[in-house]
């Protein structure tokens, strides 16, 4: 799990600081920067493994 909520959208000069490191993290939490501060939004992004686990209610 990559929490890029301070660092990420290339707030760390690459587009997200796992870049650095060649992660590729199983969940992606990205936050603040997403609205450039307009509106309040988040997002979390996880691959097919851990998204087919999830049940819709």
């Amino acid at each position: 799990i990559a929490d890029e909520v301070q660092t990420g959208i290339a707030r760390t000069g690459r587009l997200l600081a796992t870049d650095y490191e060649d992660a590729k993290p199983d969940i992606l939490i990205l936050g603040k920067a997403l609205s450039g501060g307009v509106f309040p939004v988040s997002a979390v992004l996880a691959n097919d493994e851990v998204m087919l686990c999830i049940q819709p209610g």
